[in-house]
C-alpha cells in the first residue's frame, strides 16, 4: 500500500476520542456522540485551520470541545503538543435530569493514563479502563470536566507542625470559627 507523506504525518499525531452516552428520555434509548482531539506544536486553543472542525448539530443532550475566549463548539480540535499537564477542556449539555457517562473511544500515540476531570468535585476518573459517569441536572456546564493526563492533586500540610502552631476549634454558642496561632 502506498502512503503519501501526509498521511504517515497525520498516523503519528497523539490523538484522543471521547465518547459521551446519554439516555434520550423521548425516545428510551442512550445514544453516543465522538469528539476527538490532536496535539500539535503551534496549534492553539483557538481556530486552527485544518486541525480543528466546528460542530453544527449539537443535540439537546450533548458534549463538544469549548475553548476560552470562542463561542465555537468544536467536534474536532486541535491543540498545542501533548504535556502530562495539559487540560482540554469541553462543554456538556442536558436537556433534562440525566445521568452521562465520558468514555475513552480512542487513544493513539499517547503513553499516559487520561484523566476526566470534574473542576467543581475536585475529582479525577481515570478512563483507560473504566467510564466517567456523572449525574447532571438540566443546564450547560462550562469551565467544569476537562480531559487531563494527571489526576487532581490535594494540597497537604505537615500536621505536626500545624498541630503545634495553630489552634482550630468551632465555638457553637457563638457561631464561630477560631483560630489561634
Amino acid at each position: 500500500k502506498n502512503t503519501t507523506g501526509n498521511a504517515r504525518y497525520f498516523k503519528s499525531l497523539p490523538i484522543v476520542k471521547l465518547g459521551m452516552n446519554a439516555l434520550n428520555q423521548d425516545d428510551g434509548k442512550t445514544y453516543h456522540r465522538q469528539i476527538g482531539v490532536s496535539f500539535k506544536e503551534n496549534n492553539s486553543f483557538a481556530y486552527d485551520n485544518g486541525y480543528d472542525s466546528e460542530m453544527f448539530d449539537t443535540g439537546n443532550t450533548d458534549f463538544y470541545w469549548k475553548f476560552p475566549n470562542q463561542d465555537n463548539h468544536y467536534i474536532i480540535a486541535g491543540v498545542q503538543a501533548f504535556s502530562k499537564d495539559l487540560e482540554v477542556p469541553f462543554e456538556v449539555v442536558v436537556e433534562n435530569n440525566t445521568e452521562i457517562s465520558v468514555t475513552l473511544d480512542e487513544v493513539k500515540n499517547i503513553d499516559s493514563n487520561i484523566y476526566i476531570k470534574d473542576k467543581v468535585t475536585g475529582i479525577s476518573y481515570e478512563i483507560l479502563e473504566e467510564n466517567a459517569s456523572f449525574s447532571l441536572q438540566k443546564g450547560t456546564y462550562t469551565d467544569r470536566f476537562v480531559l487531563a493526563f494527571k489526576p487532581n492533586t490535594v494540597l497537604s500540610l505537615d500536621t505536626e507542625i500545624t498541630n503545634l502552631s495553630t489552634n482550630i476549634y468551632v465555638d457553637n454558642k457563638n457561631h464561630h470559627l477560631i483560630v489561634t496561632k
